[in-house]
């Protein structure tokens, strides 16, 4: 389908303005189209920009010629002057910008709302706007807003006065091209004449340098010529619109004095004139005056190199089936890329069309395919070499998968039943009705056929009716059901004996490569047959170019049955080009793995780890564990005397051993330093300190000479510290300073005046005792560097463990595996402050037996910090009391022990790498299938998503695995391998113009 859009701006300039414009859209044929009015009002600053512009436009060519070659003889006169770049830079935003703001002026504004509204973005739009002014007809009327939103539009211009040339075609069978070149001087004509002899079924005659007298002769010649070409010199007179082709040094020729040769042409079928040389727009406007169907200039000088380029582009797509405006739109978008060498490149290109003849296609222009649907539909006339016939490949997907599938003791019974069962009805619906539609098989090798059709549309309707059945009466599989995949071309192939042989062979069955089952696919040319034919019920889809090995680009269309949608075509299996995705694959998870080793990733990991740890499910209360917290109001009960600064003092803090002793708890953790000596008025407390082995107090070590610690009770004997008191440091992590490793043994530096001469933690000397007094092996052992307990093993944390690959390892570090609670503090239930101790009635049944932790958690005393679980930065909610988080520290060591509660682990460097490559890879597997745009992205995210699950998992289990690396490395390699796969495409099409 395509639309036809008629602006009309009528009578007019740009001093005056256009009062009666209208706007024709022909929606469907033999319908009167649809009519709207407007207006534009003067813009004479308009015709002013674009007279600088040109000027300047001009001036910088002329300054440029001692480099580049450029198709246009200047004047003497015409010498540069006044150049500037930078106002011609200005200028190129400048023009399009006020032509827009033009066209959105109110007269005209709402003509070019109605007219989006009837617009379809999907389908190929004419648009051609009709004009007398020749200043409007300059105009880059290509970068109106509206064209954007159009991707399918491309504009063409036309004379307000047309008429249809009366023409009588002569059936050839090839596109009859007479090609002139003239004047050579200061360009090469070279690559124009290469380029038309790589186009495919073109009969290229050439003129070189012709005289007048010849070049009438060639005009006039009886079989007539579907495109007349011209390369070399050429220039327009502003004043008359006048066109002069440079034929030879010193010789110009006009149109008019060819005004009766051109006439005829046009009468024996020129559809097309190409002036691949500077300034046409003279050259087209007396050429339309003639009423030829369409012709294509430079409205502006034009450099050789954007010559080439723009030639090269629009025949290859052209000739490969792109309608005409939709190939010259591309090509001319393609001269962007050429900007910072050419500036405005894409300006130059334009369509001038009668708006009473359609846009020719290639097949128009091969005229004999026109008699080909005239055969009749039952007979094949394979008895001629030249005569064209459909060739049609079938075969069933994923047969050599179902063969496997099927029961069988081995190969032979399997392939016994397959026969029987699936290919011997599939070869009965492939033998139903051929005949009727006029075919036959040529060649049946396993479930593959090949088989010949004399039309084109037939073929068409046959193999609809193969895939009918398939649907209607499926032969079902312990897979599926079977499906067919079938590709079409249509084309002269060798005649061998009663088969067929050749490229066109090559060329059918290179397209069923690209089919998936059910999905019927056709060559561009069975493709513009079966459009050409306006056979209903034929719907078809067509998708981007292919590249066919050893043929060439290809566009591919698909026909559509039933409720059949369109799916992209498979990409055949290539295993140089598939082990080059995986190279490219495996290079980006590689460099994942080197960002990861410098510790880039580190933060990342850290995060993702937080979040992960933060959505467990909530895990019940450890019910061992008792805190006693001292509050802001604890301690301002207290007499400041007494706890000297500090949180607790002696006076308190007797009084609570004393009644926290009659309860008989299984251990006491006293998370408050206690440097100065204990009063004399408490011997009891004394006493507690000097030979309570149950009561484990805290002090702080130093990592340098230059440190202060704090030191433990002065009534523990140094000789037994180590086993009496636990150091309280917490190691952070310096990206956000949070809490994430437990430092559970280390050898302090002790060379200053610091007596917290100890190697464990405050949290594994309450785990350690608790262990012991319930039975339970536990201990460090130093030389083998691990805790361990019975089977339980708790690894040591060095560089490259987990996310980490920066930190200070000093001493053993563990990971957090913080118990899973709403709020951290609720490790649990049992909270009391001190006032509350002091005063409870029955505190034995709150304590028995239990490990009790005192510790201070008035913000004012600075013992909070931050953890993956804190919210926000400042206050309660942002950070967690010490006393609360040495008791997570002790109650992982103690539930791995008793509870089997994982331990957080990771693998070795080695299985991590394996583990991202692995990632990468199979992302990239997903990005090189065939499958539509939107499926593969989606696939992309279920495989993330699936990633993130397995890490989630793992870790309830206690295993950290690499997300954030491995997510960059689908990331990255999917993107890398989807953009090679792109990127490779473009050059294929590049590469192989000559092939096509």
């Amino acid at each position: 389908m395509s639309q036809l859009v008629i602006l009309n701006l009528g009578s007019g300039d740009l001093e005056n303005g256009f009062p009666g414009i209208v706007a024709e859209i022909w929606e469907r044929e033999n319908e009167p189209p649809v009519r709207l009015v407007g207006s534009l009002p003067p813009r004479p600053n308009l015709q002013r920009l674009y007279y600088r512009w040109k000027a300047i436009y001009q001036s910088l060519l002329d300054l440029s010629r001692k480099n580049l070659d450029y198709r246009i003889e200047l004047e003497p006169d015409e010498s540069p002057n006044n150049i500037s770049i930078s106002e011609f830079n200005t200028l190129n935003r400048t023009l399009p910008q006020q032509l827009n703001i033009w066209l959105n002026s109110k007269g005209f504004g709402q003509l070019e709302r109605r007219l989006r509204a009837r617009l379809n973005s999907q389908e190929n739009i004419h648009f051609i706007i009709q004009a007398e002014d020749k200043v409007l007809r300059l105009l880059p009327w290509h970068l109106w807003n509206l064209f954007k939103d159009f991707p399918n539009a491309e504009v063409g211009l036309s004379l307000p006065d047309y008429e249809r040339a009366s023409v009588q075609r002569t059936k050839i069978g090839t596109v009859r091209i007479l090609a002139i070149f003239g004047s050579d001087e200061g360009i090469n004509l070279d690559v124009d004449r290469q380029i038309l002899d790589k186009l495919p079924n073109a009969e290229v005659s050439i003129l070189t340098e012709p005289d007048l007298k010849r070049l009438n002769e060639y005009l006039w010649d009886e079989r007539g010529w579907d495109i007349l070409f011209f390369a070399g010199h050429s220039n327009t007179n502003f004043d008359s619109m006048k066109g002069y082709l440079g034929l030879h040094p010193g010789y110009s020729l006009s149109i008019g004095q060819l005004i009766n040769s051109f006439k005829k042409a046009i009468e024996q079928g020129l559809q097309m004139a190409i002036f691949n040389s500077c300034d046409g727009m003279g050259l087209a406007t007396e050429l339309a005056r003639l009423n030829i169907p369409q012709t294509i200039v430079m409205r502006e000088p034009v450099p050789d190199i954007v010559a080439h380029e723009f030639l090269k582009d629009f025949l290859t797509l052209f000739s490969n089936g792109l309608p005409l405006y939709r190939a010259v739109r591309q090509a001319r978008e393609k001269l962007v890329g050429l900007k910072d060498s050419f500036p405005c490149a894409d300006w130059l290109p334009v369509v001038c069309q009668n708006p009473t003849q359609p846009p020719a296609t290639w097949l128009s222009l091969l005229r004999s395919m026109k008699a080909e649907l005239t055969l009749p539909s039952n007979v094949l006339r394979e008895e001629h070499t030249d005569s064209l016939v459909t060739l049609v490949f079938t075969d069933l997907e994923n047969s050599t998968l179902l063969k496997s599938s099927l029961p069988g003791k081995d190969i032979t019974e399997k392939n016994h039943i397959y026969y029987e069962k699936f290919l011997l009805p599939h070869r009965r619906y492939i033998s139903e009705g051929i005949s009727e539609y006029g075919g036959r098989v040529v060649e049946t090798e396993g479930d593959g056929h090949f088989l010949v059709f004399g039309s084109a549309i037939k073929a068409a309707q046959w193999s609809i009716k193969l895939q009918e059945d398939y649907r209607l009466k499926p032969i079902h599989t312990p897979l599926d059901r079977l499906k067919v995949r079938i590709g079409i071309h249509t084309g002269k192939p060798i005649k061998d004996g009663s088969g067929y042989s050749g490229q066109e062979v090559d060329k059918a069955a290179r397209i069923l490569g690209f089919a998936h089952g059910e999905q019927i696919l056709l060559s561009q040319m069975t493709s513009l047959l079966i459009q050409d034919s306006k056979v209903k019920d034929l719907d078809t889809f067509t998708h981007p170019p292919v590249f066919l090995k050893g043929i060439g680009n290809e566009v591919l269309t698909e026909l559509l049955y039933l409720d059949k949608q369109p799916n992209i075509p498979r990409r055949p299996y290539d295993s140089l080009s598939n082990l080059l995705s995986i190279g490219v694959a495996t290079l980006a998870s590689i460099a994942v793995v080197a960002m990861r080793l410098t510790g880039l990733l580190q933060p990342l990991e850290l995060n993702a780890y937080d979040q992960l740890m933060r959505i467990r499910p909530i895990e019940n209360p450890d019910t061992r564990f008792v805190i006693i917290e001292i509050t802001k109001d604890d301690v301002e009960s207290q007499d400041l005397l007494d706890r000297q600064k500090g949180s607790l003092g002696d006076k308190s803090l007797d009084k609570l051993l004393r009644k926290i002793n009659q309860a008989q708890p299984n251990i006491v953790g006293l998370d408050i330093y206690h440097e100065l000596k204990v009063e004399e008025d408490y011997p009891y407390l004394a006493e507690q300190f000097r030979n309570n082995v149950n009561l484990i107090p805290v002090c702080q070590g130093t990592s340098g000479p230059n440190q202060s610690g704090i030191n433990p009770p002065q009534e523990i004997p140094e000789g037994i510290l180590v086993n009496r008191v636990g150091y309280s440091n917490f190691v952070y992590d310096g990206s956000d300073g949070k809490l994430r490793r437990a430092l559970v043994a280390s050898r302090f530096d002790t060379t200053n005046s610091s007596l917290c001469k100890v190697y464990f933690s405050f949290s594994y000397l309450i785990a350690y005792r608790y262990l012991v007094d319930k039975g339970f092996e536990f201990d460090f052992h130093e030389e083998r560097g691990v805790l361990v307990s019975d089977e339980k093993i708790f690894s040591p944390m060095k560089l490259f463990s987990g996310g980490y690959y920066s930190f200070d390892n000093y001493g053993y570090q563990i990971p957090i595996n913080f118990r899973s609670r709403e709020d951290l503090k609720d490790i649990t239930l049992d909270y009391l402050t001190l006032t509350e101790a002091l005063d409870h009635p029955s505190l034995e049944e709150v304590i028995h037996d239990k490990i009790v932790l005192i510790g201070t958690t008035d913000l004012s005393f600075g013992d909070y910090h931050r953890t993956p679980f804190s919210k926000g930065f400042i206050g309660r909610d942002a950070s967690t009391p010490g006393v609360v988080l040495h008791a997570h520290m002790a109650s992982q060591l103690i539930s791995a022990v008793i509870d089997d509660r994982p331990i957080i682990w990771w693998w070795n460097e080695l299985y991590e790498v394996v583990w991202i490559l692995s990632w990468g890879l199979i992302s990239a597997y997903i990005s090189i299938q065939s499958m539509p745009w939107l499926k593969q992205k989606l696939s992309i995210l279920i495989l993330s998503i699936s990633l993130g699950l397995i890490c989630y998992i793992t870790l309830l289990y206690g295993g950290w695995l690499p997300f954030v690396p491995a997510l960059l490395s689908i990331i990255l390699a999917s993107s890398l391998v989807s953009r090679r796969q792109k990127i490779l495409e473009n050059f294929t099409k590049i590469k192989n113009i000559k092939l096509i």
